[in-house]
């Protein structure tokens, strides 16, 4: 019985995590794609390798890279702390990645 509902509420935080994962406000993820569009960031330059310790590039489109503050696919350069709900970036930092843009 003990193995059983241990299986239960393994499943049911698996359903909860994968289902309802905790997502960047629209605003938030708005403003980042402004800052990636603004300043070219097709050409940044990016870190490599990619990994969960260097970052990968952001990705506004595929669904499994576009939180930037997914903990097995961080974004380069952001920073982000938990809300009660939310994430939220808490820090940019992009000091060589080659950004360009109007003044």
């Amino acid at each position: 019985m003990s193995v059983c509902l241990s299986f239960f509420f393994s499943l049911l935080l698996l359903f909860v995590v994968v289902i309802s994962p905790l997502k960047l406000p629209t605003n938030e993820i708005n403003a980042l794609k402004d800052l990636y569009v603004n300043t070219q960031g097709i050409h940044w330059k990016w870190i490599l390798p990619y990994n969960a310790v260097n970052g990968y590039p952001w990705n506004f489109t595929n669904p499994v890279f576009a939180n930037p503050c997914n903990e097995s696919y961080p974004w380069q350069g952001i920073q982000c702390i938990v809300g009660t709900s939310n994430y939220h970036v808490s820090a940019v930092q992009l000091p060589s990645y080659l950004l360009t843009g109007k003044k």
